[in-house]
């Protein structure tokens, strides 16, 4: 479990096994509002952005994609 102070940043992917990452933001965001939560995701849609901007993401940012 967090403690404070221990945690500065928190990483979270869009797509999850047994989550929508939209569940694991809000689920996050509601047990610690104060971490900075960015979302990772290969998705670069305007309404995922808006989506998890407003259920408390920090920020989104690109997934690393593997090379070809």
């Amino acid at each position: 479990m967090h403690r404070a102070g221990e945690v500065d940043l928190a990483l979270i992917d869009l797509h999850m096994p047994g989550m929508s990452g939209m569940d694991g933001v809000i689920r996050f965001r509601a047990a610690f509002p104060e971490i900075p939560l960015v979302v990772l995701s290969a998705s670069e849609l305007a309404e995922d952005i808006h989506r998890l901007l407003a259920a408390g993401a920090w920020a989104m940012s690109p997934s690393p994609r593997p090379a070809r």
